[in-house]
């Protein structure tokens, strides 16, 4: 399999840029700014023959640079590893026997980052992906200052880890409509289009380079990998919080086991009959397994953002009104995406920000679209499994899902109700979802990783609440 490596040309692209401009990552000339988003289902292009398992150990072949080692690790786990069912381990130095993806630090002139394809080619291959710290003899100059230093090493690392899960160059599928990127020969191997072209992807020349994925990289990843487990709580690094045999309560890699399964109403694991909870209940106490419904150490989350489709978040359109549609936008934290949950784990509302409420107004049925309305009003929904079923009675199952109008996540796309998915099915990803926000006590703590480094650090308690990577969970109910 060949190695997809930066040439000089990208050097010269990257040397007359500014940091936003349209530039390559591995060394083709670049192209038209970034086209926006049109209606796009699962994108990727890649070698569905050598994909890797569930666990994909790391390590490094060059020493030191212990800092920005660290920054790649944060950016790859934050990146592909947060949102699909994939877990990086190791991250520490090659022996000669080391397997999975080996990383090399350098810096030349004529030979800049490259990683070669997929696991069959990429496992224990020495050398298999090099890396970029310096940018001296390669790479802009601006990539050289403390300003841009770590966000051009993210976006490199990336992008290669892009390569490393089988993920080929964007712009050389076919059906690309414009061709002024297409420069490199992606090599063999089966070329798979995984859904539509993506002019966004973080695999894609003519849109630049960047640390974080497009809704259609995390769409086509999923689609290629899977979610993280129905169940599972995710932090920072893609950890899932789990129940110890010791009553503690860890941030460990995603196993999919039952102590990693949570209810996200009062936080009770799978696996023990207890709770969440923190005792005593003070900023810096580590959380452990203890008695439910405790006054205010009831945890929860209590407010959050509905994640859907290639990441988007459900946002209520126009100004709230009774009838304002609700649709998928760019998760942006603003209160048109916060919604509170009423009722019990088995059957609720959907309230937003403002006092009201998500419903498939007037008669519920199939292609039924969702808007908001008074609560008193308001449809009931079930969020079982990554779905949101319409809900008529606790002993009542509608068979209708809330689902993304033709799998399409551009902003301002619809949401209806429709029969309900399973997840072999391809169109699965328009009906599901998971909730994101702060894990908060009855009275005001919040949940937080002790240390976003540590793999099996504890998760304690802060009487300060804030969007900060430690205190955002997604839970994937």
């Amino acid at each position: 399999m060949k190695k997809l490596s930066l040439s000089a040309l990208a050097v010269v692209a990257l040397a007359a840029c500014a940091t936003g401009c349209a530039v390559p990552v591995d060394g083709v000339d670049a192209g038209p700014e970034a086209e926006t988003v049109g209606s796009v289902e699962q994108p990727a292009y890649a070698d569905t023959d050598s994909l890797w398992g569930k666990f994909i150990p790391v390590c490094w072949e060059t020493s030191g640079e212990s800092t920005r080692k660290r920054w790649v690790k944060n950016a790859v786990e934050n990146t592909w590893g947060r949102v699909a069912d994939i877990e990086f381990y190791g991250w520490k130095t090659c022996h000669d026997s080391s397997k999975g993806i080996r990383i090399k630090i350098h810096d030349l002139k004529d030979d800049g980052p490259s990683c070669k394809i997929g696991k069959k080619s990429l496992d224990g291959a020495k050398g298999g992906m090099d890396l970029n710290f310096n940018f001296n003899n390669w790479g802009p100059s601006w990539c050289q200052t403390s300003a841009n230093n770590r966000w051009c090493i993210e976006s490199v690392a990336v992008h290669e880890f892009g390569h490393a899960l089988a993920i080929f160059h964007e712009q050389d599928r076919d059906d690309n409509p414009s061709k002024e990127c297409k420069r490199q020969d992606t090599g063999s191997g089966a070329q798979d289009k995984v859904g539509p072209y993506d002019p966004a992807s973080v695999m894609n020349y003519c849109n630049g380079w960047r640390n974080t994925l497009s809704a259609g990289d995390i769409v086509g990843i999923q689609q290629l990998y899977g979610r993280k487990p129905h169940g599972s709580i995710v932090g920072a690094g893609g950890e899932c919080l789990t129940a110890g045999w010791d009553g503690k309560i860890k941030q460990s890699y995603c196993f999919g086991m039952e102590s990693q399964e949570w209810s996200f109403r009062h936080m009770k694991s799978s696996a023990k009959n207890a709770c969440f909870v923190v005792d005593p209940l003070e900023s810096g106490y580590d959380a452990e397994l203890g008695t439910c419904y405790q006054g205010n150490n009831d945890w929860g989350m209590r407010k959050f953002e509905l994640v859907g489709l290639g990441g988007q978040c459900l946002e209520v359109s126009g100004a709230g009104n009774w009838g304002d549609k609700v649709v998928l936008a760019a998760c942006d934290g603003s209160a048109k995406q916060k919604f509170y949950w009423l009722g019990s784990e088995g059957q609720g509302r959907l309230k937003t920000s403002d006092g009201k409420c998500v419903s498939a107004y007037g008669r519920a049925q199939k292609y039924t679209k969702l808007t908001v309305t008074s609560c008193r009003y308001a449809t009931k929904f079930a969020l079982n499994d990554g779905a949101i079923e319409y809900k008529p009675s606790l002993s009542q199952d509608s068979g209708l899902c809330v689902d993304v109008v033709n799998m399409n996540y551009a902003p301002g796309a619809q949401l209806q109700l429709y029969p309900c998915r399973d997840d072999s099915s391809v169109w699965s990803p328009a009906q599901r979802f998971h909730l994101r926000g702060n894990i908060t006590s009855k009275n005001g703590y919040c949940a937080r990783m002790e240390s976003i480094f540590t793999t099996g650090a504890d998760i304690e308690a802060s009487s300060y609440c804030s969007d900060h990577v430690r205190m955002v969970f997604d839970v994937h109910f």
